[in-house]
């Protein structure tokens, strides 16, 4: 350590006790210190220790452990460049595989023999190719940041070829499945009928129609605003908490939304809030097809608005919760005979049958509000009325009449 570095000290303030230390020296000359809040003395003088080490750590960088540096990553550059879901992906993928594996080994030791053990500990896991390639994502992400920090000068991970992974097919549904699963749904007074309508002959995301607020619905001109989703967003430790590592943020008596400054939200339900999609394509007004329009018409005269305004709302009024519409859309599926596939191919199945419809891939792609596109085309580019022709088509596609919505 730089022998014109203070030593620390460690004091006593109120019921806590204090360890402070100059960790580095600015240019000018005058000190960086840092300060660790503890519950006993043993503990501060443990944070003393680490202090120190941060200050030779800081000396060398490069000699940082991976896993220190993860947590700069997150604080630094994960919570305010990734949407908060995103951050907490990282989050996990950090605890998960990259600490236990490559955690102790400083950030500029890191070889691809390091790189190759770490994907053969995620693979150990029982994970899909997929998850081993996300992962790997990440750990070239962290070290990316390292050398936008000065603390390495190449990336050890982007010389390496990234794992392979099969690209999972998506289901489609045939026209006739759709049709079938929005009839006996209707027919079966299923309370999320128009929900499983909505999604089959528009393609919303699942967020997008469970956080969809009924102001954002105009019935008489058939055109559903889908601007705002629902996501859930992780706790962080509020800045009063002393306690950091001796309880999850979730336990934190000053919890706080883990939200980054500039992150467009608007509160909803505790850790359920209303966000922007993540791209501005996907912030996007469509037209719906008649069936559907009439369904939800009747749909909303039929159920009260409840303190969120949402148009499908929980028993109690809150947001649906992702586990129990994914229960209730295989129900759906059970009930109408069609083998088990995820909610999110009903959009894919909309996207296939609106080019089945003949709708030109150029007017698809801005319908479902794909990022791909962003660049060069936006929806308002689509005429309302080439827009509601397609989506018209759709539903001719299908072959559904007119259909009444659940009481």
């Amino acid at each position: 350590m730089n022998p014109t570095l203070h030593k620390g000290t460690v004091y006593r303030r109120g019921d806590y006790w204090v360890a402070q230390a100059t960790i580095a020296l600015r240019p000018d000359g005058s000190r960086i210190r840092r300060s660790k809040t503890c519950r006993t003395k043993t503990a501060a003088r443990q944070a003393l220790r680490e202090l120190r080490r941060e200050a030779q750590l800081r000396a060398n960088p490069r000699e940082l452990p991976l896993s220190r540096w993860c947590d700069t990553y997150l604080r630094e550059y994960a919570h305010y460049r990734l949407n908060p879901r995103t951050a907490a992906d990282h989050r996990s993928k950090i605890r998960r595989y990259i600490n236990p594996t490559l955690g102790d080994i400083p950030v500029g030791s890191i070889t691809p023999a390091d790189v190759r053990e770490f994907h053969a500990y995620v693979r150990k896991a029982g994970v899909s190719d997929r998850t081993v390639q996300i992962a790997h994502s990440v750990l070239s992400r962290i070290l990316d940041a390292a050398v936008e920090e000065g603390i390495l000068d190449t990336n050890p991970v982007a010389r390496m070829q990234r794992p392979r992974a099969q690209s999972r097919r998506r289901d489609a549904l045939t026209a006739e499945e759709a049709k079938r699963i929005i009839t006996t749904a209707h027919d079966a007074r299923d309370p999320l009928a128009t929900l499983w309508t909505c999604a089959l002959l528009t393609g919303a995301r699942k967020g997008e129609l469970i956080g969809l607020e009924r102001d954002r619905v105009d019935v008489d001109a058939g055109v559903i605003d889908l601007s705002w989703q629902i996501q859930s967003i992780p706790y962080a430790h509020g800045p009063r908490c002393h306690n950091q590592d001796e309880h999850t943020a979730v336990r934190c008596p000053s919890r706080t939304l883990d939200i980054p400054p500039g992150f467009d939200w608007r509160p909803c339900n505790r850790t359920r809030v209303f966000t922007r999609p993540k791209t501005q394509a996907s912030i996007r007004a469509i037209p719906i097809p008649e069936p559907a329009r009439i369904a939800l018409a009747e749909h909303l005269a039929s159920i009260p608005g409840g303190p969120y305004n949402l148009v499908w709302p929980s028993a109690s009024g809150r947001p649906l919760e992702d586990r129990y519409v994914t229960q209730r859309w295989r129900e759906a599926l059970d009930r109408a005979g069609v083998p088990r596939i995820d909610f999110h191919s009903a959009r894919h199945t909309a996207a296939s049958l609106l080019l089945e419809g003949g709708v030109s891939p150029e007017v698809i792609v801005q319908l479902l509000g794909h990022s791909s596109v962003l660049s060069t085309r936006r929806y308002l580019h689509v005429p309302q009325t080439m827009a509601r022709e397609a989506l018209g088509r759709l539903t001719h596609v299908v072959g559904l009449p007119a259909i009444t919505a659940a009481p």
